[in-house]
């Protein structure tokens, strides 16, 4: 079984930043970890599959008031051998 951890940096408005927080913070497999009160969070997602990553992403991209969602980090753990 694998599991896969990725950090995303999303951007958007200062006026859509509360809103995507709590938006985000609900989402099964998501964690908001930073703000910068302007425009930026930075959110952790971890789940099983690469499959399952690429929707959660793709469902982020898509949300109302993001401008850009770009991944920073990217990692595969192998949880046999954990």
């Amino acid at each position: 079984m694998e599991l896969h951890i990725a950090s995303i940096v999303v951007t958007t408005s200062s006026h859509h930043l509360a809103r995507l927080e709590t938006e985000l913070n609900q989402l099964a497999n998501v964690e908001v970890h930073a703000s910068n009160g302007q425009d930026r969070l930075v959110i952790t997602v971890e789940c099983e599959s690469e499959r399952l990553l690429a929707d959660i992403f793709a469902r982020i991209e898509s949300m109302p008031g993001v401008i850009a969602a770009s991944v920073a980090f990217h990692g595969i753990e192998n949880m046999e051998s954990v």
